[in-house]
This record gives C-alpha cells, sequence and structure tokens, in this order.
C-alpha cells in the first residue's frame, strides 16, 4: 500500500512494540502460552490492516476535506460493525441485548466517547501514515497508566515503568522520522 518509514521510523516502531509487550506483562511474571502469543498477533495483524485499509479508504475520497473523508469513513465502518454485532447478539448473546437496552444512557454515552475517539483516530490517518499514527497514538498508553497511578492510587510494576520510558521514546523517535 506504499506506505513507506524511515529506518529511524522502524526503529521508532519496534521500541513502540517492545515498550506494549513490556506494559501487557503488568504484575504478572507469567510465562506467555503459545496460544496466548498467537492470539495477540492474530489481533494486531487484522488491526494493522483494518488500519491500513482504513487510510487507503480515506484516500480514495481524496475530493473532500480529510476531515470529511475520514467522517465518511468511519460511519460506513461503525454501519458495518453496529449491523453484525447486532446480527451476532441476536443470535448467540440475546441476554446482552437485553442488558444493553436497560442501560441506554450508559450505552449511549459509552458510544459517543468511542465514536469521537474514533473520529481523532480516522483524522489522524487520513493526514500520516498509519504506523506513525499508530506508535504516536501509545502515548495513550501514558496518560491512561498515569491516572491509573494518581487518580486511583494503582502501583505500577517495574516492567511498567521501563514500558512507559520505551512508550516515550518510540513517540519521540517517530515525530523525529
Amino acid at each position: 500500500l506504499q506506505e513507506h518509514l524511515s529506518t529511524w521510523g522502524w526503529i521508532g516502531v519496534v521500541i513502540g512494540a517492545l515498550a506494549v509487550f513490556l506494559l501487557s506483562k503488568g504484575k504478572q511474571q507469567s510465562d506467555l502460552s503459545l496460544k496466548t502469543l498467537m492470539i495477540g498477533l492474530g489481533s494486531g495483524l487484522c488491526f494493522a490492516i483494518t488500519s491500513l485499509l482504513v487510510r487507503e479508504a480515506s484516500l480514495e475520497l481524496s475530493m473532500l476535506p480529510f476531515l470529511h473523508r475520514a467522517a465518511w469513513v468511519l460511519c460506513s465502518l461503525i454501519s458495518f460493525q453496529c449491523i453484525v454485532l447486532l446480527i451476532y447478539l441476536g443470535f448467540f448473546s440475546r441476554p446482552t441485548l437485553y442488558k444493553m437496552w436497560q442501560r441506554v444512557g450508559l450505552t449511549l454515552r459509552v458510544s459517543i466517547c468511542s465514536f469521537l475517539a474514533s473520529v481523532g483516530w480516522f483524522s489522524a490517518m487520513s493526514m500520516q501514515t498509519v504506523a506513525i499514527v499508530k506508535t504516536l497514538g501509545q502515548v495513550e498508553i501514558l496518560f491512561s497508566l498515569l491516572i491509573s497511578a494518581f487518580f486511583f492510587k494503582e502501583k505500577l510494576a517495574k516492567t511498567d515503568h521501563l514500558g512507559l520510558w520505551l512508550v516515550i521514546v518510540a513517540a519521540i523517535m517517530v515525530i523525529w522520522a
């Protein structure tokens, strides 16, 4: 898909991936199973492909400003996801649908927050390569852990501290790339 990164950009992406691995381990020092590794890699691969296709779809709408392109692609994708999810839940988990309907206000608020975050992601991917957006987006992990440490008084593991520093290093390298 003609996405190109400089050497520094690739090094930043690799450091960012290592940071996420360290942060996902948390306080647990358990061994990583092959099944867990494969599920994680498969999910990451699908997420990466989806992100690249979102960018390509947005670039195809070149006659529109970037925000409108991002909004159209996001609207199409969310509509498809909602239809598929409703069909799935209707067949396999009707109690979940019932519980969502009982808490429609909360469901709506969560959906709106998710939508606004997706507008930011899709807009960024309309303007810049996916690898740069995703690596720089890892800074959200930094904010999440800082909020959990300062507001919820959760203790961070040593690997969390190292992972946070690596996220910062990766973000700086990708910005400079």
